[in-house]
């Protein structure tokens, strides 16, 4: 199919991307802090050395850039524009020293909706209403992005993805969370309190696996220069996805919120609108979040043995 080059590879989604792409007869090379568990080619480096970048993508040469590297939780904001403003900043123009001029995937959030629609589905045309740092850097990240692509001609993509399930879904994620305590429940013999946030919001989830399918098809069919939601269409409560986890565990299990848990710029409801990507492409997220969440916690069980 082609050479590409993810950055982020050895994070949650750049794991699975590479290995679909891998699947899908795509050569892979990597680029992260951190080596990945692949026999693939892989640079060592930080986003934001432009040297280094050059360096690589000189040797490279890809196709499709995969830009997945990204910081999803600090405890300093100062981190969120470093990483996801600097570092795009960065990759670009590592790109223009390199003199190239692939297809790049950005793979931005739907946080920078922010309270979006109040439960009606958002596209891509709504204005952005960031509320957290991580937000506002994901829209300068965008910014970023576009900028290269108006004035530069690089041809850019740029991937809101909803809220993401899957096995090996990080910990500091409501649902990641939740099925680390039933996973950790089902092994003692006393009854457990789950700990939780704010289980009345409701998301918008598709699985890690169908989005690096979205991925791989907007490598090929996206338009340079838009912007395409990754999302199921979906809207299912936090609790519904912890009742679906307890439903699974034979553990006797009782909830509690932890005011530690609770965000005061949470989000009550957001649903994406999926269209655009399926006229494009023909994308649609197929796995149901209890799919997801079953698998999840089979993983985490795995893990825990």
């Amino acid at each position: 199919m082609g050479r590409a080059f993810i950055t982020g590879i050895s994070g949650f989604v750049g794991s699975y991307l590479c290995q679909h792409l891998r699947e899908n007869r795509w050569e892979v090379a990597g680029f992260d802090l951190h080596k990945p568990a692949f026999d693939g080619l892989f640079f060592e480096g930080d986003i934001r050395d432009r040297d280094k970048l050059t360096a690589c993508l000189t040797r490279y040469a890809p196709d499709m850039v995969f830009h997945l590297a990204g910081q999803l939780k600090s405890g300093h904001p100062a981190d969120f524009y470093e990483i996801h403003v600097m570092g795009t900043v960065t990759l670009f123009e590592a790109l223009a020293a390199a003199s190239m001029k692939p297809r790049v995937l950005v793979a931005s959030s739907s946080a920078v909706y922010g309270r979006g629609l109040g439960g009606r589905p958002i596209s891509e045309e709504f204005k952005c209403r960031p509320m957290t740092h991580y937000a506002v850097s994901k829209v300068g990240q965008e910014m970023v992005a576009m900028d290269y692509w108006r004035a530069c001609g690089m041809p850019v993509v740029l991937m809101r993805t909803f809220n993401l399930l899957g096995p090996g879904l990080p910990q500091g994620m409501a649902c990641a969370d939740f099925t680390h305590q039933v996973a950790l429940a089902e092994k003692s013999a006393d009854p457990a309190v789950i700990e939780t946030g704010n289980l009345d919001a409701q998301r918008d989830f598709v699985d890690v696996r169908d989005a690096v399918i979205a991925y791989d098809l907007l490598a090929q069919r996206g338009q340079p220069g838009r912007v395409y939601n990754i999302c199921s269409g979906r809207m299912v409560s936090i609790r519904e996805c912890l009742e679906t986890l307890v439903s699974l565990s034979g553990a006797p299990l009782q909830t509690q919120i932890d005011p530690a848990r609770l965000q005061a710029s949470d989000v009550p409801a957001q649903v994406g609108s999926p269209r655009r990507i399926a006229r494009r492409t023909g994308w649609q997220a197929k796995i149901l979040h209890t799919q997801s969440l079953s698998d999840m916690l089979d993983h985490c069980r795995e893990r825990l043995k």
